[in-house]
Formats: C-alpha cells, structure tokens, sequence
C-alpha cells in the first residue's frame, strides 16, 4: 500500500492520537467546505488544528462539490 488517508478529523484530541499513532496515515483531511456535515471544522478551529506538528503526515482539506 503506498499511502492512506483519514477524513473527516474535527478534534484535536483524535488528531493528536493518528499523529501519534506508530503508523501514522500519509493524510488527514478536514471537511472545511460542507456546513451541512456533523465533520465540518470552522476556519477557526481548523487553523488551532492545522498548528499542531504534523510529523510525518500531511494536511488535505476534503470539499463537498467544489467549484
């Protein structure tokens, strides 16, 4: 497998247990688009998310029908 992804994060405590994880995932992505979405983060809360060290993971935003 070359990679995986993890959707849908909106907390700092789960993001802080997959980044720590001892096989973290190649991304994590935030719903930061989609309102309507029990995941959707805020722009707020997603910078507090996005200033955590990411170790070897990277950040991707997941958009629901992006134009």
């Amino acid at each position: 497998m070359k990679g995986c992804k993890i959707c849908g994060v909106s907390d700092l405590s789960s993001l802080e247990f997959i980044i720590s994880h001892p096989h973290p995932p190649q991304f994590i992505g935030f719903i930061c688009n989609y309102k309507k979405s029990s995941r959707y983060v805020e722009v707020k809360k997603l910078n507090e998310l996005l200033a955590i060290n990411k170790k070897n993971s990277n950040f991707v935003g997941v958009l629901v029908k992006p134009d």
